[in-house]
């Protein structure tokens, strides 16, 4: 159900993953590498069972991903330092291993366009930085006004300190911006603080005062300003 929104959006906040980008192969590299070494156990399984506190807190920055890494090969017995090194590097190469949402790269270059400050609030292992060259591999090179990041920010979504950071960097309100994301608790954390919200794909259950299948969708959006260049 639609609601009455500022004709005055000035910016406008995504998820990373799950509304940028997804990984279609997850796990892949990281799998061929424990069916070399003749390991059965998933790397889902293991997370979940053996080293889910350190995950999450790789989250908050509490450990770094290569501590994270670390103790997911311990947890499969992987040891020697060439098999160290082999399981950490495939590890790697599953984390970068993203694909964009189609229509994302000429959306976001539209909004860009239109004068929308544009911003990631991304609960994550990996450094800003590392996700800013995963983006600019794909093609999507716009310059981003805010990045808030979980292992950088100490905090998760839907803590209000992760959205209000990337408020913060981009110098406007809640009222003033719009959240892009997928999950129920990350929209509703938006939602707490002041901001409309965008389900994007949605998870089951996920409340937001817009939905969209399609990236693209975005443009036709209600708060967004018509372009009056041409």
């Amino acid at each position: 159900m639609e609601q009455n929104i500022p004709n005055k959006i000035k910016a406008i906040f995504f998820d990373a993953n799950g509304v940028i980008y997804y990984r279609a192969r997850s796990h892949f590299h990281y799998n061929k590498f424990l069916d070399n070494q003749h390991i059965s156990i998933s790397p889902k399984d293991i997370i979940h069972q053996t080293v889910t506190h350190v995950f999450n807190d790789a989250m908050i920055g509490r450990v770094t991903k290569k501590e994270l890494f670390s103790c997911i090969l311990r947890a499969h017995g992987i040891k020697g330092q060439e098999l160290i090194k082999m399981g950490y590097e495939a590890l790697l190469q599953d984390e970068c291993n993203i694909v964009l949402y189609d229509g994302v790269v000429e959306t976001l270059e539209k909004l860009k366009k239109l004068r929308y400050r544009i911003g990631i609030i991304t609960d994550t292992i990996s450094a800003t930085e590392e996700k800013l060259r995963w983006f600019k591999s794909k093609g999507l090179t716009i310059e981003w006004d805010a990045f808030s990041n979980s292992a950088e920010t100490d905090v998760r979504k839907p803590h209000a300190t992760a959205y209000q950071s990337a408020l913060s960097q981009a110098g406007v309100s809640a009222e003033e911006s719009i959240f892009v994301g997928h999950t129920a608790v990350e929209l509703e954390g938006a939602r707490a603080i002041g901001m409309t919200t965008v389900a994007f794909c949605p998870d089951p259950g996920a409340r937001a005062t817009y939905h969209c299948a399609h990236f693209t969708e975005l443009l036709k959006m209600p708060f967004i300003r018509q372009d009056t260049s041409s």
